[in-house]
């Protein structure tokens, strides 16, 4: 309360998480703070929190560093993690595991107490506003940021399939390998593949990797690794023969970070290809 008693309006946060339509979704809420007479701010360096508005973000772990539950409404949309900017692998890598880290937060705030957006006579209701949900959904994004939505899934499923796209590749097979799987293993040992650094919940989780090879590939040496970026199970093998194989990998998050998924050739090879044919990441028991 202010000097003379007079009272102030509560700060709000409003936690939009992640998503394909997070710019339409938040200018859609400032919009509608308008039109009923709140006043609202879409939180950025220019745009600082002002007490007594409702501020929208998109990090729930920034809200709460700054606002009590009851003051804090979560809406989570459907995962995507926009690359839009992110010119290397290292760069993509910073924003999928910043931006992962937002999408399980929001999607666990419920279980957490916090209050989650509920949608009222085809209303949404955020605190006190009330909102006609947006349009959204129809722009599509660039092949990785597709298969990392789609990989979002394990989020919500505790299942999902982790295409060859959304991973990294070394340099030599960064054209056929996002889009096919293929990769040339000639030259020196070397990781083949890494990623995707998807926040992975606390738990226990088993990755069923998929890989052929060709014949000039039967002796030589490979490792493969699941699990955190320090942290992991690992499986050393030779395919003995050409084919497909299939091998599953099992590694328990005693707290929630980074997924790593790895394949590495061993040794020097003259000749040879391989195909990644992505993962299966599901949740098992510990």
């Amino acid at each position: 309360m202010a000097e003379g008693g007079v009272s102030h309006p509560r700060t709000r946060w409003i936690v939009v998480s992640p998503g394909r339509d997070h710019a339409v979704w938040c200018e859609t809420i400032l919009a509608a703070a308008a039109q009923q007479g709140q006043q609202a701010v879409i939180l950025s360096p220019d745009a600082p929190p002002t007490e007594g508005c409702a501020i929208i973000c998109d990090d729930l772990d920034l809200a709460r560093s700054s606002a009590a539950a009851e003051d804090i409404a979560v809406l989570p949309l459907e995962p995507f993690i926009d690359l839009t900017g992110c010119e290397t692998d290292d760069e993509v890598n910073v924003r999928v595991i910043d931006t992962s880290r937002k999408i399980v937060t929001a999607l666990s705030a419920e279980q957490a107490g916090f209050r989650f957006a509920a949608m009222i006579d085809g209303k949404m209701r955020l605190h006190d506003l009330s909102i006609t949900p947006p349009k959204g959904g129809e722009t599509e994004g660039s092949a990785k940021e597709e298969a990392l939505a789609r990989a979002c899934a394990v989020y919500r499923n505790d299942t999902a399939r982790w295409s060859s796209a959304a991973f990294n590749f070394d340099p030599r097979n960064k054209v056929s390998a996002p889009t096919l799987g293929e990769l040339d293993v000639t030259g020196r040992p070397r990781f083949l593949v890494s990623g995707p650094y998807l926040l992975m919940p606390s738990g226990g989780w088993r990755a069923t990797i998929r890989l052929s090879f060709d014949h000039h590939l039967s002796r030589a040496g490979f490792r493969v690794d699941w699990g955190g970026v320090d942290t992991y199970a690992s499986h050393e093998f030779r395919p003995q023969r050409a084919g497909v194989f299939e091998l599953a990998l099992d590694h328990h998050w005693e707290a929630p970070a980074s997924a790593e998924l790895r394949v590495l050739v061993l040794e020097g090879v003259f000749h040879g290809a391989m195909t990644f044919h992505g993962a299966t990441i599901e949740k098992v028991s510990s």
